[in-house]
């Protein structure tokens, strides 16, 4: 990803796609049939969990354009009083080869009512070594990761651009068209 350059102008493919799936709705029955695919994740991830502790990966797909992965490492124990969960978080599109990924960790102790749950860089050595190998697998597997702060809320359009649609805001954005049934055809 190059900072400063739109999505769809640094990936000129993916904004000939958006206009015929989007705008000229050419591609209706192509869309329904990705949202339909049942997703595999990388087999080099579940085998992650013979070398980090990694001590959950759960794939959450269903008739959609994404799925969503949630990934628990092994809990960090505070002595009785509770434990830190670091874990991570991915959404995968179905539509085009990208996905979002971010860390964090949940935090469960007695003088707590609830879970904490924090989100952010990883700061512990286990998990920023399990998200640097889920990056270089998922690159090596074609995949494009989509920045939180820029690539995910790169404008496409403005709504009133995409006809037959809900307005979710007032710009359309590259998170919105690949991680979301905004046509809702699914």
């Amino acid at each position: 990803m190059e900072f400063g350059v739109p999505f769809v102008v640094e990936y000129p493919e993916f904004g000939e796609l958006f206009e015929k799936l989007f705008f000229k709705r050419e591609l209706d029955d192509w869309y329904k049939k990705k949202c339909r695919e049942k997703y595999k994740l990388p087999t080099d991830i579940y085998r992650l969990q013979t070398k980090l502790p990694i001590k959950e990966i759960m794939v959450r797909g269903r008739v959609f354009p994404s799925v969503s992965v949630y990934i628990d490492l092994l809990e960090i124990k505070l002595g009785n009083e509770g434990a830190i969960i670091p874990s991570i978080q991915m959404r995968i599109s179905k539509i085009i080869p990208v996905y979002r990924l971010i860390a964090g960790y949940k935090i469960e102790h007695n003088d707590l009512e609830a879970e904490v749950d924090l989100w952010g860089p990883p700061q512990t050595v286990d998990l920023m070594e399990t998200v640097d190998q889920i990056h270089s697998i998922m690159q090596t597997n074609g995949n494009i990761a989509l920045h939180d702060r820029y690539d995910l809320y790169d404008k496409i359009c403005d709504w009133d651009q995409i006809p037959y649609s809900q307005p979710l805001g007032r710009t359309f954005t590259v998170e919105q068209a690949v991680f979301n049934d905004t046509l809702d055809l699914c």
